[in-house]
């Protein structure tokens, strides 16, 4: 199943993102960032669901709080932790409602960046250690683990950016980037991965690791994909042409597995995107 992401329809409120895309024929939608709440927001979304026969997917940070922070389950701050795990729970309660069977959140970081940060070149803050940050990570985990939810966590990859290389310069922040640290982690708890390919792109470029590669030895671990294209030094979120260069990697591999189309471009090339992936999973 493909799906389409919110946040590539830029409007005030997320239920007009969401009918922009009903309206030109998407049916399968992931709510996520980017938006804010307001009262009357579930309720406007439970009529777009109804009215165009939608099936929705919450991600990481939906449905919005009503005061905004950095979801990070890797914070050394208790506020954050457990504001971090209220988001998420209240996401997987939401995903019950609407039988979405999937929900992903971003892997924890070292550090507590600020939300006019988040996704662009973060300044320098001190970094906790990865032992603790784990440790905070596999915590929250357990914690989500022991709720009975029929909809099934993911924990997605993070982004290391070029820009970002250059203020950390001894140390990856992120956790989660690559196949090493997803070995690493998965050694310490057990998690769903939901693979973010662009987000992946990326840190490989970073970290000076064979991206495609890395692609390959990633895919048989996830059956749930965030697809966009980029540079390769930050993330994005260009349309897939038939010029990208993961394609082949994806061809024969996108059985039984969901995709979400992560493109921050106008609808035509949203369409395009969706039509080259759909001859894929075919």
């Amino acid at each position: 199943m493909i799906y389409i992401s919110s946040t590539g329809i830029d409007s005030e409120k997320i239920s007009c993102s969401v009918e922009i895309l009903a309206k030109n024929g998407f049916k399968n939608i992931e709510l996520s960032g980017g938006t804010n709440h307001y009262d009357q927001i579930q309720d406007d979304l439970n009529d777009l669901k109804i009215n165009y026969e939608l099936q929705f997917r919450c991600h990481n940070y939906f449905p919005p709080p009503k005061s905004h922070f950095v979801l990070n389950l890797g914070s050394d701050q208790n506020k954050i932790f457990n504001k971090s795990l209220e988001i998420i729970k209240n996401s997987m309660a939401l995903s019950d409602d609407w039988n979405s069977k999937k929900y992903g959140f971003h892997a924890g970081f070292m550090i507590n960046p600020k939300v006019s940060e988040l996704g662009k070149k973060i300044s320098y803050i001190d970094l906790t250690t990865k032992k603790k940050a784990i440790e905070r990570f596999k915590q929250g985990l357990e914690h989500i683990s022991s709720w009975e939810f029929a909809t099934a966590p993911y924990v997605e990859n993070n982004v290391f950016s070029y820009a970002n290389s250059k203020i950390y310069i001894e140390q990856n922040p992120f956790l989660l980037c690559t196949y090493d640290d997803y070995m690493e982690l998965q050694k310490i708890v057990k998690f769903n991965l939901l693979l973010d390919v662009a987000h992946l792109k990326v840190s490989c470029a970073t970290l000076c690791i064979p991206f495609l590669k890395e692609l390959e030895k990633l895919l048989p671990y996830s059956n749930y994909l965030h697809l966009s294209d980029n540079d390769s030094r930050s993330d994005s979120n260009w349309a897939i042409t038939s010029s990208t260069d993961y394609l082949d990697v994806l061809r024969g591999n996108l059985k039984d597995k969901d995709v979400t189309l992560e493109i921050y471009e106008d609808l035509e090339q949203i369409k395009k995107t969706h039509d080259i992936i759909s001859e894929l999973m075919v």
